[in-house]
């Protein structure tokens, strides 16, 4: 029986988010093992807290249609492709994400 003991490809990142949605860079894996990205809204352990809940959701969000992450909170958002966005009702806040 063989193993296959290599590592498999990851991404993470950081974005800005502010009053106009921008899109979470995180473009699909080449061999296919993505199942989600884990977003999370920079909160009080972070370097700077977000002041406001970051809304994501698909290209059109908006603050009244997107899916709250409060100060701190994650979220995994189980998608494979690459149509992920994020707006927030203040300017300077800020997520991190990585594959999963």
């Amino acid at each position: 029986m063989s193993s296959n003991n290599t590592n498999k490809e990851y991404r993470v990142g950081q974005a800005a988010v502010g009053l106009t949605a921008v899109k979470i860079p995180a473009s699909a894996l080449a061999d296919g093992n993505r199942k989600g990205i884990l977003v999370k809204a920079y909160g009080s352990g972070d370097v700077v807290a977000n002041t406001v809940p970051v809304f994501i959701g698909p290209a059109q969000v908006t603050v009244d249609s997107g899916f709250p992450l409060g100060p701190g909170e994650s979220s995994v958002v189980p998608i494979s492709g690459d149509d992920l966005y994020a707006i927030a009702s203040a300017p300077a806040q800020k997520i991190a994400w990585i594959l999963v």
